[in-house]
């Protein structure tokens, strides 16, 4: 059935069920390059591909690719005004990945602002395999996440 329905809508272009060709990368960066302070951190998955982009002709933020000991002590010793965290919606264990570690972490000092989602994945799809796997699929491909610090 899931196999059926994914190729009647990629014939019929109605869903996307991998999105990731979707993404408009280049355009992320540069919206969030406009937006970015040099008082500023970016974070994104290493599988964004969102530093291959921002690095080419970096804003003034400083930016990392996702390692919650080397994000932490980074946040630690810049104290950031603003983290923005990029992250792909992806299959997963039960086991709680780098990024959502980080953004629970993020917690103790910083209160999300924003949160755009890029991609969205087809309601089909979402259906399906939150009745097979018994937890929430992601809505986008790609979200970009914005946190403030309280503090």
């Amino acid at each position: 059935v899931t196999f059926a329905l994914a190729i009647l809508n990629y014939y019929t272009g109605q869903e996307f069920h991998n999105p990731i060709y979707a993404v408009p990368t280049r355009q992320i960066v540069n919206n969030v390059k406009v937006q970015a302070t040099a008082s500023d951190l970016i974070i994104a998955d290493h599988d964004t591909v969102f530093g291959y982009y921002y690095l080419a002709s970096p804003g003034p933020a400083l930016f990392q690719t996702t390692d919650l000991t080397a994000n932490q002590t980074t946040i630690g010793a810049l104290d950031p005004t603003r983290v923005w965290l990029i992250s792909f919606g992806r299959d997963r264990t039960a086991v709680r990945s780098e990024t959502e570690a980080l953004a629970s972490w993020l917690a103790t000092d910083y209160i999300e602002h924003s949160r755009q989602g890029y991609g969205e994945v087809g309601a089909s799809y979402r259906w399906v395999k939150e009745r097979l796997l018994h937890r929430p699929a992601y809505a986008s491909k790609l979200t970009v996440t914005q946190y403030v610090r309280v503090r």
